[in-house]
């Protein structure tokens, strides 16, 4: 069996988030005994009661328990716990793994399967730790799964996804401010961009200004046009995109968001369009070694219409 790999990862941002005072803010956990400048992974406790120390952390925040109850759910889904899911890594970064699957013989019977992991950074102090295990929880629980090898998959709503999509980034930084408030109240303890977000009228953070924020690419803002515009993809359609300072960074790409998912999208092309044209190669020889025939005659135009469709779209990628 023939396996085509594509690994989508999603890199999460972490800047140090502040909540504004409160007179009336209650302060929901205070842990003495938690050192939040120590490093999360303490090498006597080992990984998995590292991982456990952090996870009761965001289980007493009640929008955290929310959330570790229906991550629990989806790993129990693909047959895993979530010590099976979340892995020390170099990075924080949640990794979604699409395996396509055929046989040589039958290259034209395809086999999709998903698989998660997170990687949480062995380097960060338990606060990080504890914030950038949310923001990566997020993106597993709630991101819908996308198929690259369909036609319809293209770069306007790959960037959308990414960035303003159920589970995406603004949802993800989200989490982490609603976490932090919870478990700190009124403290002004940490101070950074969930300031930005705060809706006073409503007493909550907003997920339009995220929206508006994240969108931000400053003076790549040319550069980001350009290269969509290159796919031949309406910009106008990504209405929040602007040309303010950019606050939110990709750690993966060291690029704002919306530059960086178009990276992203090239990169999964560039490994969908490989795979798609070994499987094409294998198609066309299986049809040559046919006996002359209609079915034979039906195998070559489908054949023909798939390699039309395959050089459309990925002519900037083979």
């Amino acid at each position: 069996m023939l396996i085509g790999k594509i690994s989508i990862i999603f890199i999460m941002l972490f800047i140090y988030q502040g909540i504004p005072s409160s007179g009336h803010a209650r302060v929901l956990f205070v842990d003495e005994n938690a050192d939040f400048n120590s490093q999360w992974l303490d090498s006597q406790l080992g990984p998995e009661e590292s991982l456990k120390k952090i996870l009761r952390i965001i289980n007493r925040s009640q929008v955290g328990k929310e959330l570790l109850q229906l991550a629990n759910k989806k790993a129990y889904q693909q047959g895993e716990t979530l010590f099976d899911i979340i892995k020390v890594g170099e990075i924080s970064v949640s990794d979604t793994t699409l395996l396509r699957k055929f046989y040589p013989q039958n290259p034209e019977q395809i086999i999709y399967e998903t698989k998660s992991k997170i990687f949480l950074n062995k380097e960060l102090n338990l606060m990080d730790g504890v914030l950038d295990l949310a923001h990566e929880l997020t993106h597993f629980t709630h991101r819908s799964s996308f198929n690259p090898y369909l036609n319809n998959f293209n770069l306007i709503d790959f960037i959308k996804s990414t960035i303003e999509g159920t589970g995406g980034e603004v949802d993800a930084f989200l989490m982490e401010c609603r976490i932090l408030k919870e478990l700190f109240g009124s403290t002004n303890k940490y101070n950074g961009n969930c300031k930005k977000l705060l809706d006073p009228m409503k007493g909550d953070f907003s997920r339009e200004k995220g929206i508006e924020l994240f969108y931000q690419v400053g003076e790549y803002y040319k550069t980001t046009v350009k290269t969509i515009s290159m796919y031949g993809e309406n910009v106008s359609l990504l209405g929040s995109l602007n040309s303010q300072d950019a606050i939110y960074i990709s750690s993966a790409y060291g690029l704002p968001y919306p530059l960086a998912a178009v990276k992203e999208f090239m990169s999964i092309m560039d490994r969908v369009c490989l795979n798609d044209q070994k499987r094409l190669s294998l198609l066309k020889e299986k049809s040559a070694r046919m006996p002359a025939s209609v079915d034979r005659e039906y195998s070559i135009q489908k054949i023909d219409q798939e390699y039309l469709s395959f050089k459309q779209r990925c002519q900037k990628h083979i």
